[in-house]
């Protein structure tokens, strides 16, 4: 895995990474809230970084908020599905809510399961990037999207 590359200055910024299998992750922490944009198939190595970050902004706040923007992200591996339910299961509800903005099916479904498997957490799914960016809006800067690969 690529060390992550900063793309702005201060709190705001955008880092990214590629994951070993190819999977483009850019994140970005603000307060309470992180926020990623995936490229590719969501693996192993995508979650377990983005659970690094999630765990500092825990330590942080102890309540936090994310936003996935996976609207470049067809699929998700085993692996990676396992790695989000252990991680959370042991947040009591400390995520308050997390929104999605993905086109994919089984990424819907997924996060449909999650709504009923996880009561102290709130997964919203936006199928269109006026939702997602209205949702965000109410927690996090409107900082624009950094310059993508192609999906």
């Amino acid at each position: 895995m690529r060390r992550p590359v900063s793309t702005t200055i201060g709190e705001l910024m955008w880092r990214s990474f590629t994951s070993p299998a190819g999977t483009h992750v850019y994140f970005r922490v603000e307060g309470a809230c992180l926020e990623n944009i995936i490229v590719g198939n969501h693996d192993a190595a995508c979650a377990r970084a983005l659970q690094r970050e999630y765990d500092i902004v825990e330590a942080r706040h102890q309540q936090f908020v994310g936003f996935h923007y996976w609207m470049h992200a067809p699929t998700y591996d085993t692996e990676s599905r396992v790695l989000w339910m252990n991680w959370l299961r042991t947040k009591n509800g400390t995520l308050k809510e997390t929104h999605f903005a993905a086109r994919s099916r089984i990424v819907k479904m997924g996060l449909a399961v999650a709504n009923l498997a996880y009561s102290n957490t709130t997964f919203v799914v936006h199928g269109d990037d006026a939702s997602y960016l209205a949702a965000r809006k109410k927690h996090m800067s409107d900082l624009a999207f950094p310059e993508l690969p192609p999906a």
